[in-house]
């Protein structure tokens, strides 16, 4: 153990504690995560991650005022959730947590301490509310809101129809807007993932701004929640459509994602196996709730219903594999995707495998390539789109091909027909799988999420690749399977030897009591 060092021996307790309290809320001010470690370590139990730290740096602009009198606003969809997220905690924390009370002890409670509304001795008012609340003339004396902090605003109710979104925007655009103090505002909206903390961090940030409102250096508007809804009011905020584009151009925007190319933005809190089987059991929630890229049910080109999955392989069937290349000869940052499909002899395609990857080397494409194709013995061609980088490919394929072993199988290459237009391309999907043309396998799930938000979603690589296959003149469907042949001659022989085994039945009188029908079941040898 570490002996402790003369000098501070000779410190008076009560100078050590001091310069203890100092040192902490020192570092406090300089690194808001330092805070949540040091005071708040109950609720920020995991490493911080980088999307958080990016939230607090676009939420919290650099520079210090003048203290004076401040009002923070909460306001959350309804003002019950409101105090559940913020006053509610904020007044339990500064009751009683310890490291609060040691090292804050100067920001203490004043007059007004409810659920609702908590003042502070250092000049700082808390207040919630709930969406379609009045915001604008709410005051601290004389004092604007200088914070307005909004969480989850929308819910379900709040964009299921066209006229309760134009309710929701109509009050923010003319009473939390307005309610803002004038003086060099901020406003900023953030898309964030649900299960990603959002809430804690607002909480954390708010407590941050309580404890030293010389912080607040503009007149902060901060929005954060999900897109549940593409005319959603956060969406409006973020997207920008060109309708509001003007309207909303001074917000600063983010926007994150659970699952990034295949890699989960928290995996402590949100491991990628778990994100991955959320995304398998239910696309729409996923996409909506961690993506925020809402599926608009029932409203794009592919719906949900189009698609249908097989179990068991068409007996007869020729196989095609098709090769999207993403990359060309200066950049390897899309996916390429390589396709295995067979068709049946009623012209119904299945798509039977894909693999989905970058690639830096293209020689690992080729050995793909050779891979899926030598793993299905009935593949009739290889089609690559016929473009500089890819024609360069099938060169090397070519050549490739002629080294392998003898015992190997030889593919004939088809050059498909590059077409510049790719959203045409996919939208020619639609009548194939409407018309339940085209099955895929259930774990398609990166397929149907391009399909369903095509032409909006981020990555349109599969589906693509699927485009070029049912590209004219690349597909052939196989002879239907032979029907066995029927002996005729024998059919009719045993009917005709029957008629005359009846005549006879039915010329004994002692057949009398019989019916023409048991007669004939009896001649031909049922009974």
């Amino acid at each position: 153990m570490t002996d402790t060092p003369k000098e501070l021996l000779d410190i008076p307790d009560d100078q050590l504690i001091a310069f203890e309290k100092e040192l902490v809320r020192d570092n406090c001010l300089k690194d808001i995560f330092f805070l949540a470690k040091e005071i708040f370590p109950h609720h920020f139990t995991s490493a911080t991650p980088d999307f958080h730290k990016q939230i607090v740096n676009s939420v919290l602009k650099e520079g210090l005022v003048e203290k004076k009198r401040k009002l923070f606003v909460c306001i959350s969809v309804s003002h019950d959730k409101a105090k559940e997220l913020y006053t509610i905690p904020l007044k339990r924390e500064f009751e009683s947590n310890p490291a609060l009370i040691k090292y804050f002890s100067d920001v203490r409670p004043s007059n007004k301490w409810t659920e609702d509304e908590l003042e502070f001795t250092n000049g700082v008012k808390v207040v919630s509310k709930g969406r379609g609340q009045a915001i604008r003339g709410t005051k601290f004396i004389s004092q604007r809101p200088n914070v307005i902090l909004i969480d989850d605003l929308e819910d379900e109710e709040a964009v299921n129809t066209p006229e309760q979104r134009q309710i929701t925007q109509n009050w923010f655009d003319f009473d939390v807007t307005d309610a803002l103090s004038v003086e060099n505002r901020h406003h900023i909206a953030i898309a964030a993932p649900r299960g990603g903390g959002k809430s804690t961090l607002f909480l954390l940030m708010i407590t941050y701004l309580i404890l030293f409102p010389q912080r607040v250096s503009t007149s902060l508007l901060a929005f954060i929640g999900t897109i549940l809804h593409d005319d959603s009011m956060l969406n409006k905020l973020i997207a920008k459509k060109s309708e509001y584009a003007d309207k909303y151009s001074e917000w600063q925007a983010l926007k994150f994602k659970a699952l990034t190319d295949d890699k989960s933005i928290w995996q402590e809190r949100m491991p990628l196996d778990q994100l991955l089987e959320e995304k398998r059991k239910d696309l729409y929630k996923f996409s909506r709730e961690k993506q925020n890229e809402p599926i608009p049910i029932g409203a794009g080109m592919f719906k949900k219903d189009y698609f249908v999955t097989w179990e068991t392989l068409p007996e007869v069937a020729n196989y095609y594999l098709t090769v999207d290349l993403a990359c060309t000869d200066k950049e390897y940052s899309d996916y390429t995707v390589i396709m295995v499909t067979c068709v049946d002899p009623t012209n119904t395609i299945y798509v039977v495998e894909y693999t989905r990857h970058r690639y830096a080397d293209p020689d690992e494409i080729l050995n793909e390539i050779f891979r899926l194709a030598d793993k299905y013995p009935n593949v009739k061609s290889i089609g690559i789109e016929k473009t500089a980088f890819q024609r360069f490919l099938i060169v090397n394929f070519l050549k490739a091909q002629k080294l392998r072993p003898l015992g190997k199988k030889r593919y004939s290459v088809c050059e498909l027909k590059a077409d510049r237009d790719k959203t045409r391309r996919i939208a020619e999907l639609q009548p194939w799988f409407s018309t339940k043309q085209i099955l895929i396998r259930h774990t398609m799930v990166e397929l149907q999420e391009e399909l369903l938000m095509f032409p909006k979603a981020t990555h349109d690589d599969v589906a693509d690749c699927l485009a070029y296959v049912v590209q004219r003149g690349f597909l052939s469907a196989p002879d239907p399977a032979p029907v066995p042949k029927q002996n005729i001659e024998g059919t009719f022989f045993e009917a005709r030897q029957a008629i005359k085994k009846f005549k006879k039945l039915r010329a004994n009188k002692s057949n009398n009591r019989f019916g023409n029908e048991q007669l004939y079941k009896r001649a031909l040898g049922w009974h």
